[in-house]
């Protein structure tokens, strides 16, 4: 038997290392590649059934939107959702204690706000009145406190369900759509990912429940996680553990492990009561409190960071979230109603005793939809008594201070006033008469002058003598004040006397009657 000498042993080492390599590198993929194309493919179709799993959820969620949309509008026909608007802020602007005479409210034009989708519309609404009563009309108008709402006091999330307990019994059933608002954590950046509207689908069976579960449609997009960071020695050490000198040469560095990926662990769910976050892992973990861990793929986004463990045990393990200025809130769970205030202006009148207010009152039209069928639906009716509820207090800081009034000395003690005879009472006068509404409705224009002697207010129409001429019509057009420039007056009647055109601004007396340049004539009355 022939003696193998070094040369041949280290030749055919050699090969078969360069054969290994080439089997593996060349000949394994090879093999491999048409189980490998189908794993993708297959994995590429998996993600497209989710997305469109995904996508199906969401619209179901939709149409139950919509649905809560159309029930809890005016109406779902047009004119009657534009006429009982009207009288819903007749009603509100009496229950508010404000007189109707000193507000006017024109429609606006229905505006379809897509094709085939919703239909706005609305009120300019102009007026003045006390402060605080002011402060009522738009608190009933902006909170619509007669739909039943809740304080949270805790939350709890596994996957895509949200369980919220309420402080207080709630009236909240399986199937409505409710509104989450001042979701904790808030930022004025990035607000929390809970406030929104969301679909109830299961409720406690208490008498008086105290917890309902909503519906998350875009969570569980991504798998939330839970990762411990390690030190740079702590990751070679598992670098060299993993791989040893000869399979790093051969195959290469193991340069997929990355400090992230040490100590992952799954999350099952979150509850969060007050500034403390518990967390639920599947399974056992392996933080241990003290330990910096880094959330991922949690909701609200804001709870993606890395935190310090306060409290553990095998299962799960708390935090305590930041307790920054404007970061926890309470939060409230209420019914979705489509209606809205914007584009408010107040300005002071007369002093500081009253103010004049200017808006826009909008809604929605939806429907028929899928889930809500064409049907007559109930008026809406304004329940003054909410006005003493706990939320109008958040609305009470306007009030409590004098933002019209500029800073003045405290005046010094008037003198005794020295007993006059009785003089006969001089006649009233032009000053005596103001101009406290210019409304119009179904076209036909009216103006309401207040008897200041008498507290009497009598109706014009254009046509009628007022002021020493004759009533031409109502303009609405944004014009300064003749004696303040620097504030703008909203609408004012128009006279003829003579060959000129004169003018009284809403909330001024027919003393104050000015004469209009050419330039300053509607034009419709400067063609003339």
């Amino acid at each position: 038997m022939a003696r193998l000498s070094l040369k041949t042993i280290l030749i055919s080492g050699i090969a078969l290392v360069v054969a290994w390599v080439f089997i593996s590198k060349a000949i394994v993929p090879w093999v491999y590649l048409p189980r490998d194309t189908a794993k993708s493919e297959l994995n590429n179709y998996e993600s497209k059934v989710g997305k469109l799993e995904a996508l199906k959820v969401l619209t179901e969620n939709d149409e139950h939107y919509l649905a809560t949309i159309s029930r809890n509008a005016f109406s779902m026909d047009k004119s009657e959702a534009i006429s009982r608007m009207g009288v819903y802020l007749t009603e509100t602007i009496k229950a508010s204690g404000l007189s109707e005479d000193r507000f006017t409210r024109r429609p606006l034009k229905a505006t379809q706000l897509t094709k085939d989708g919703a239909t706005q519309i609305g009120y300019i609404v102009s007026g003045q009145g006390p402060l605080p009563k002011v402060i009522d009309f738009i608190f009933l108008l902006e909170q619509t406190p007669f739909l039943p709402r809740s304080t949270i006091k805790s939350y709890t999330q596994q996957g895509g369900r949200l369980t919220l307990v309420t402080v207080k019994p709630h009236s909240f059933e399986k199937g409505q759509m409710v509104q989450l608002r001042g979701g904790s954590p808030v930022n004025r950046e990035f607000p929390s990912s809970y406030n929104g509207v969301f679909r109830v689908i299961n409720t406690d069976t208490n008498p008086a429940p105290m917890s309902l579960t909503l519906a998350l449609p875009n969570a569980g997009k991504n798998t939330p996680t839970a990762t411990k960071s390690l030190t740079s020695n702590s990751i070679s050490a598992t670098r060299k553990k993993k791989r040893n000198w000869l399979t790093r040469l051969i195959f290469g560095d193991d340069s997929k492990i990355e400090p992230g990926l040490a100590g992952i662990t799954k999350i099952k769910g979150t509850k969060q009561t007050g500034n403390r976050l518990t967390i639920y892992t599947k399974g056992n973990h392996l933080f241990n409190t003290g330990d910096k861990v880094s959330l991922q793929n949690l909701t609200p986004l804001l709870l993606n960071k890395t935190v310090e463990i306060t409290r553990d045990s095998p299962t799960k393990f708390s935090l305590q979230l930041d307790d920054e200025a404007d970061t926890h809130t309470s939060a409230i769970v209420s019914r979705v109603i489509p209606q809205r205030v914007e584009n408010i202006t107040m300005l002071p009148v007369d002093g500081v005793t009253e103010v004049r207010i200017d808006f826009q009152f909008l809604s929605l039209i939806v429907g028929p939809t899928k889930y809500a069928k064409q049907e007559p639906l109930k008026a809406r009716a304004v329940q003054a008594e909410t006005l003493g509820s706990e939320d109008r207090t958040l609305f009470a800081a306007i009030t409590q201070r004098a933002f019209f009034l500029p800073y003045q000395k405290k005046p010094a003690p008037l003198p005794t006033p020295t007993a006059t005879p009785p003089s006969a009472p001089t006649p009233p006068g032009p000053e005596t008469y103001k101009i406290v509404s210019l409304s119009e409705w179904k076209g036909q224009q009216e103006i309401m002058v207040l008897d200041s002697n008498q507290n009497k207010t009598a109706s014009y129409k254009p046509g009628d003598e007022l002021a020493g001429g004759k009533i031409v019509m109502i303009d609405y057009r944004k014009m300064p004040f003749p004696k303040k420039p620097a504030l703008l007056s909203q609408s004012r009647v128009i006279l003829i006397i003579g060959k000129d055109y004169w003018a009284i601004e809403r909330g001024n007396t027919l003393a104050d009657k000015h004469m209009l340049v050419p330039e300053q004539l509607p034009e419709n009355l400067a063609k003339r």
